[in-house]
């Protein structure tokens, strides 16, 4: 129940900041704004958010949240110095605790004088380094606060690299960026929706799979008061799949259009035929009901809580899991450990799901193992790319684990192709 609880408070924390950010016309305010919801949902005192010039390799302040007037705060900050200045150079957190002692000898946004906990975090935006935000807690901050603020800074990092290109737009010598046209624009707002929807989903799954197996109350282990509280959770969880698929979908699948227009026609039937397809496939592999028991699956996600649904799904199941957190990570596990089946995350940083499904199929160990690709947006197209790259089948976020268990026995018993 724990963990649900936590992916409950992560799905609520990033829908309520993304709800009060597009409360604003697009300027610094919406970046202010982003940080302040930020350091008040997880109970940080105070935060900033720095800019990376890249003509320079500094990074520069651009927002502040709850800052006192005796705090010092560095104007710029050079890559590599400090805690922060290393966060950018190696594109990686850096969680301090007992801040009085680590401080004197570092260099970073913010400088105090008493006991506290930093966290510092790159915003990437499609694997570039935008800048770095930093929260100051005054106390350690829990795993589940940590990994919304991961999840979050991804999302920030989009809208700070909106607001560069804006500040840049207006720039009257600046070349580069004076030929920006409304369709990239556009497609960074595509993109940016892309990356909104799929941290929102991610939780997401988490709960409606977790909560839909405990509801279903195989060991007679909850009051029937307890049930009817876990489907109410359950249901609350799809209520907000649907406000994500209404506000996000829409908008993005408009963008895509008119980036798209001109070519909408030929691919978009191609792909409607390929969905048609897998769905007849899908509906015969169905019929095939043995058991999962003893068969190896490995798991490839960036994503724990994703990786701890999954197997607690299969391994109820009767299944054996190899969790993996990269697509590096399971190319160099598969030429070890032979498997039956591989579940495969498509967005995942640095080797994406597509370009690890490609490896693989280039394998010995790896060629005629089934894939089934997992994807998080249910679209048109997706479909085609997994299969392009070399999967058997997919299936997207929020996971119906009905459907996944089903995937999987019937492809459990076959070779790739």
């Amino acid at each position: 129940m724990t963990k649900m609880q936590d992916q409950i408070w992560i799905s609520l924390g990033i829908e309520n900041c993304i709800r009060e950010i597009h409360q604003t016309s697009f300027r610094k305010e919406t970046i202010d704004i982003a940080l302040s919801n930020v350091c008040r949902y997880v109970e940080a005192c105070s935060g900033v958010i720095y800019l990376l010039k890249e003509n320079t390799k500094e990074l520069n302040l651009i927002s502040t949240h709850a800052m006192l007037d005796n705090q010092k705060i560095h104007k710029t900050i050079k890559v590599g110095q400090g805690s922060m200045g290393q966060v950018a150079l190696d594109r990686k957190p850096i969680i301090l605790t007992d801040g009085k002692q680590t401080r004197t000898i570092m260099v970073n946004g913010v400088v105090q004088d008493q006991n506290f906990s930093i966290l510092t975090y790159p915003l990437l935006h499609k694997n570039n380094l935008i800048g770095v935000m930093e929260l100051v807690m005054y106390r350690e901050a829990h795993s589940y606060k940590l990994e919304f603020i991961g999840r979050i800074s991804e999302i920030i990092a989009g809208y700070v690299e909106k607001y560069s290109l804006f500040e840049n737009q207006v720039e009257p010598n600046n070349k580069k960026y004076n030929k920006i046209s409304a369709e990239e624009l556009q497609k960074d707002d595509t993109e940016l929706y892309s990356l909104i929807a799929h941290q929102l989903k991610n939780p997401l799954n988490s709960i409606l799979v977790l909560s839909e197996m405990l509801f279903k109350n195989c060991n007679n282990s909850f009051s029937m008061k307890e049930v009817k509280q876990l489907k109410m959770i359950n249901l609350a969880g799809k209520n907000l799949l649907n406000l994500i698929d209404q506000n996000f979908e829409k908008v993005r699948s408009e963008a895509v259009q008119v980036i798209n227009k001109s070519r909408a026609g030929e691919s978009q039937e191609n792909d409607i035929e390929i969905e048609k397809s897998i769905e007849r496939n899908n509906t015969i592999k169905w019929e095939s009901q043995n058991s999962l028991h003893n068969k190896k699956i490995m798991l490839v996600d960036d994503d724990v809580n994703n990786l701890f649904t999954l197997s607690s799904v299969l391994e109820a199941q009767g299944a054996k899991t190899l969790q993996v957190n990269s697509g590096i990570r399971s190319v160099e596990l598969l030429r070890k450990q032979p498997v039956d089946l591989i579940l495969m995350d498509i967005l995942m940083p640095g080797m994406d799901g597509y370009s690890t499904i490609k490896s693989i199929r280039n394998m010995a160990e790896g060629n005629k193992v089934p894939i089934i690709a997992i994807t998080a947006q249910n679209k048109i197209g997706n479909s085609q790319k997994c299969i392009e790259a070399g999967a058997n089948d997919y299936i997207s976020k929020p996971i119906d684990y009905s459907l996944l268990v089903r995937l999987i026995k019937s492809w459990s018993h076959t070779t790739a192709r």
